[in-house]
């Protein structure tokens, strides 16, 4: 493989171990699959045995579930949800496409805020828009995404 000398490592070796991969801001991003359905809904976290007694009440935080088309690839920083410009990137894969986002302050969130996804740390330029915006259900307890259009 011919590859010219100015090109950055990683880039040399994501090219040469066949990854697909998009150069954005400089750096290589592996192409995230795209998102089927996200499922949202208010939960109460308990505090860990350690937190301080005036801080151990529970707390209510918001649980995202993400299903994707495909496996998200592995790399130093993991994925994150955008709701708007509120990055949320405390996540663990639960199933071999569905991954779990846990947001600690709803107040941040707007209802219609656009959702995009990307990997932690990602610039504005570098996340993938989705058909889905931020919408909480009315009862409170119940929060739903919205596809536009519907």
């Amino acid at each position: 493989m011919m590859v010219s000398r100015y090109v950055s490592f990683g880039i040399v070796m994501a090219l040469a171990s066949g990854m697909s991969a998009a150069v954005v801001a400089g750096a290589v991003a592996p192409d995230l699959p795209n998102i089927r359905s996200i499922r949202i809904r208010l939960i109460s976290m308990e505090p860990a045995p350690d937190t301080p007694a005036r801080s151990a009440a529970p707390k209510e935080v918001v649980e995202f579930i993400v299903e994707t088309d495909g496996q998200v690839p592995a790399r130093a920083y993991g994925p994150a949800l955008f709701v708007g410009d509120v990055e949320v990137n405390q996540s663990e894969r639960v199933g071999r496409t569905t991954w779990r986002f846990l947001a600690p302050d709803p107040s941040r969130f707007r209802a219609g805020d656009t959702i995009s996804w990307g990997w932690m740390k990602d610039p504005k330029t570098a996340r993938q828009r989705t058909r889905f915006r931020y919408q909480l259900g009315t009862s409170g307890h119940d929060a739903r995404f919205r596809t536009f259009p519907p």
